[in-house]
């Protein structure tokens, strides 16, 4: 009988180790990630909260937290530190990595480097990510990519930035660094990261979806099969794509609402990525997670900060005043006219433009505070009064409407002129009619006097640079302009009657 028990425990050894075996060569591995919050942190009825990712986190085995991009500036709770409250609370929800988006520059270069001392340095480090950014001297101005292992798989991540970075924010912003080609950097990268021994790929990639880029996520996911997991930012979309080769590209949207999950299997004998999940998750989803309570306290302290210029109201409005990205980058939108009826008004010239994407939000009926106001339109530049003649204008607006029908920030909102665009004609010759608000017809060599603020006028968004001739700089900002309008006027002058100003066809 001890033989029959010898023989029968050799037996159940011999058939249960490859079972065993087998099973401890396969890695589970879960990255969560986020892209193009924007400051938004603070749970609302949009956004989930940076004290729910935490606690989704932490509650995760063999987990790694992630971000694309776009997450200093947005908010009155990001600007009143210029992004050092953000960099606080991403480190303390565990963010172990983060690409750098174009809107990380909208405080300035030495802002921004200081941002990422803070963020890099002890405790809980955050690695702030771009292979494709070059000092003055050639060597880069961040860390190109960051490794770590999971499980016994080796995860590789590089990030890039968006090659228009340099008119996606004010020039000044970025002088002196050099934006080289995303795709060139993404191949130099995934070939030294496969050399050295990676198991999986990642690229934090704030480069975008949109058509109009110099080089979209989608172009990276079709040239470059040997990057396994593309994680985009830029274009505030959802995206779930799978290449020829089985290797995914996904985006989370932006502002918080959604946290992106992506579960792994790796098989680590055979060194490869079994399988891939995705999901994006929103707060129904996460109902059975509990805040994590630090990040919380984090986030309180935060809400005191701001919530002085939420309670100063300024003004009711009648009806929503729409500010979405897509909405106000195609077409003429409530919110663009008031904003440029406010800078008409305050400076007293005959026109106004601004580019759709100096708004970053909507305003919604009701009361109106001076916060709602800074999340509506957060950029501080300051407005400038020049002079143009018809033809001048006429090459501006020709500009802005170069990318229809697609959605782009160079999309303007005007005051005191009637366009009429012909979206069906190429680019550069849509303006058909151009008119004043009174009906007089723009005059080619005629100067007229037009206010828009800082950034189109030094040339952001590929602007032409507004003449010099009598171009002066006012001491207040778009934001500022628009509160004085709403307390002088209320909804009168910009509603829902209001006759349209630019006529698509």
């Amino acid at each position: 009988m001890r033989r029959l028990r010898y023989i029968a425990a050799v037996l159940v050894c011999v058939l249960f180790f490859p079972v065993s075996f087998a099973f401890a060569q396969q890695a589970h591995l879960t990255l969560f990630y986020t892209s193009d919050t924007h400051g938004h942190v603070i749970a609302d009825a949009d956004t989930l909260g940076m004290d729910l990712i935490r606690g989704v986190y932490k509650s995760t085995p063999n987990a790694l937290l992630l971000d694309a991009g776009d997450y200093l500036f947005g908010t009155p709770h990001a600007t009143l530190s210029r992004g050092k409250d953000i960099i606080d609370l991403m480190k303390i929800t565990g963010y172990f990595a983060a690409a750098v988006g174009n809107h990380e520059f909208d405080y300035g270069r030495q802002t921004l480097e200081r941002r990422k001392e803070e963020a890099e340095s002890p405790p809980q480090p955050m690695r702030m990510l771009a292979a494709n950014i070059l000092r003055e001297n050639g060597e880069p101005l961040f860390s190109p990519e960051a490794s770590i292992t999971v499980d016994g798989v080796k995860l590789c991540l590089f990030g890039l930035t968006t090659e228009a970075t340099p008119i996606r924010t004010r020039p000044d912003n970025v002088a002196g660094l050099r934006f080289t080609g995303a795709l060139d950097a993404a191949k130099a990268m995934a070939a030294k990261q496969r050399a050295e021994g990676c198991d999986v790929i990642i690229a934090l990639s704030h480069v975008g979806s949109e058509k109009g880029e110099t080089v979209t996520s989608l172009d990276l996911a079709r040239e470059l099969p040997e990057i396994d997991i593309i994680i985009d930012g830029h274009s505030h979309v959802t995206l779930e794509q799978k290449n020829d080769a089985g290797k995914l590209l996904v985006s989370p949207g932006a502002h918080g609402k959604f946290l992106g999950r992506l579960d792994i299997r790796f098989d680590k004998a055979e060194k490869k990525i079994t399988a891939m999940t995705n999901a994006l998750l929103d707060a129904g989803k996460l109902q059975t997670y509990t805040p994590d309570p630090a990040v919380a306290d984090a986030l309180a302290l935060l809400a005191q900060k701001s919530e002085r210029i939420h309670a100063d109201k300024l003004a009711s409005l009648a009806t929503d005043l729409a500010g979405n990205h897509a909405f106000v980058r195609t077409r003429e939108a409530d919110l663009g006219s008031l904003c440029a009826d406010a800078l008409r008004v305050a400076c007293g010239t005959e026109l106004a433009l601004i580019n759709s994407g100096a708004i970053r939000d909507g305003l919604k009926k009701g009361q109106v505070s001076r916060g709602d106001i800074f999340i509506a339109l957060p950029y501080r530049d300051k407005t400038v009064r020049v002079r143009v003649t018809g033809e001048e204008l006429r090459r501006i607006l020709e500009h802005g409407f170069a990318a229809l029908p697609e959605a782009a920030g160079t999309f303007p909102q005007v005051s005191g002129l009637i366009v009429r665009v012909d979206t069906q004609k190429p680019a550069g010759a849509r303006v058909v009619s151009l008119h004043l608000e009174n009906g007089a017809q723009v005059v080619p060599e005629q100067e007229y006097s037009l206010t828009t603020n800082g950034f189109v006028a030094s040339g952001g968004d590929g602007y032409p640079v507004f003449p010099d001739k009598e171009k002066t700089v006012m001491d207040f900002t778009l934001q500022e302009a628009v509160e004085n309008y709403l307390i002088q006027c209320g909804t009168d002058g910009y509603g829902q009657e209001s006759p349209r100003r630019i006529l698509l066809q």
